[in-house]
């Protein structure tokens, strides 16, 4: 375990480059994830799978960056 003096002091603004990293990701994997949903079916069939896939890859990078600058706070409070 490291010491206190040991631990990096993290800026807030490096926390929101990670979270908005986290958040790309997240539409990165939804866009690809809908591609190939839209390659194979009709596209009445899969607006609302599209649709789902992005909010749930979205809410996914949402807790991905939360817990990442978190983690990384709790360790500065140890």
């Amino acid at each position: 375990m490291k010491k206190q003096s040991e631990i990096p002091n993290r800026s807030p603004i490096t926390n929101i480059l990670i979270y908005i990293c986290f958040l790309l990701f997240g539409l990165a994997v939804a866009g690809f994830l809908s591609h190939l949903v839209i390659a194979s079916s009709s596209i009445e069939e899969s607006y609302w799978t599209v649709l789902l896939i992005m909010l749930l890859s979205v809410i996914a990078g949402n807790f991905l960056g939360q817990a990442m600058v978190s983690s990384k706070t709790l360790e500065k409070k140890e």
